[in-house]
C-alpha cells in the first residue's frame, strides 16, 4: 500500500500542473528544481514530496483539466455481512456475554 498524500499536497500540485503543465516532465530532478523555483515558503520535504507527485502524475498521463486519481471507496463494515461471524454471537461459552464476574 502506497502512501496517501494530503490534501495540501494535492492542492498545491494542482495549482502548480494548472499553471505550469508544460514544463514538467517525468525526470525527478527537473521536476525538483522547478517546484523549488515556483514554490517559495514550503520545506525541502514537501518540495520533495510535490516534484515526487507531479512525476509519478506525469508518467501515468495526467493532461491538464483532468481530475486527480483518487481512491476507490472502501466498503462499510456493514456491508460486509458475514465475513466475522455472525452478528448475534455471545461470546465462546454462550449465555449473556457478561463476565464471569458480573453474573
Amino acid at each position: 500500500m502506497g502512501r496517501i498524500k494530503t490534501k495540501m499536497i494535492k492542492r498545491l500540485t494542482k495549482k502548480l500542473m494548472k499553471s505550469h503543465s508544460d514544463s514538467f516532465s517525468e525526470d525527478f530532478g527537473k521536476n525538483k528544481a522547478l517546484t523549488a523555483k515556483w514554490t517559495t515558503k514550503s520545506s525541502p520535504k514537501i518540495r520533495n514530496i510535490i516534484a515526487g507527485y507531479v512525476t509519478r502524475l506525469k508518467k501515468k498521463g495526467y493532461q491538464e483539466g483532468q481530475a486527480l486519481p483518487r481512491a476507490p471507496p472502501q466498503q462499510k463494515y456493514s456491508d460486509r455481512g458475514d465475513m466475522y461471524g455472525s452478528s448475534d454471537r455471545q461470546g465462546r461459552r454462550g449465555g449473556s456475554g457478561r463476565s464471569r464476574n458480573q453474573r
